[in-house]
């Protein structure tokens, strides 16, 4: 393959670094509401949990207030501390607060996005809210790269549909032969754009 014409990113732990603010955040939620909880099993208890309820909105079974009022209800249930809703959305909200003081690019990012700049057209594929996914965009200051961003809610399809790949590249103008997507999900990421004939 010669080089792309079009380079496609995930934004969540392709750009974002979403596993740096989420450990931050769940740190300080936990010591102020689960501080006898064992730290690292409630973290892994809520990775799971964010997994699960993350897409129960990206499916429309939740809006996305919901889902988290839910997952810490989840999460507090595990381990035998049930909590009201207005806990909960206590809870949910110093996590969210804390996602966002500690918002960052993988190391290398901006680095990777500078060196591609102009070399090829570059676009956004990602699976979240629209208002979400353009704070993050605008809180790491990338936006300007990209000449298409594609989010979930915008489209009304996730990644798990192949057109979401063909909505992308069609205001960019390349053909999925001629493009590259970087993610970092085999699964979610990597083998539904090749499943699209993306590199």
């Amino acid at each position: 393959m010669t080089f792309p014409k079009a380079i496609l990113f995930d934004l969540d732990d392709t750009l974002f670094d979403h596993q740096r603010a989420s450990t931050i955040a769940l740190q300080v939620m936990h010591a102020e509401y689960a501080s006898t909880v064992d730290l690292d099993a409630f973290s892994g208890k809520h990775g799971e949990v964010l997994e699960e309820y993350h897409q129960h909105f990206l499916s429309g079974k939740f809006t996305l207030d919901q889902a988290r009022i839910a997952r810490m209800k989840i999460l507090f249930a595990a381990f035998d501390r049930h909590i009201d809703d207005s806990t909960a959305h206590r809870a949910a909200s110093l996590y969210r607060e804390q996602h966002q003081a500690n918002r960052a690019l993988v190391p290398g990012a901006r680095e990777l996005l500078d060196a591609l700049h102009g070399q090829a057209r570059l676009g956004i594929v990602t699976n979240n809210s629209t208002a979400e996914q353009h704070e993050k965009l605008r809180a790491l200051d990338i936006a300007h790269y990209f000449d298409a961003i594609v989010i979930s809610e915008d489209v009304g399809v996730t990644k798990h549909d192949l057109r979401i790949f063909e909505i992308a590249l069609e205001p960019i103008g390349s053909r999925a032969d001629e493009s590259l997507f970087i993610g970092d999900s085999w699964q979610n990421d990597n083998q539904r754009a090749l499943s699209s004939g993306i590199a």
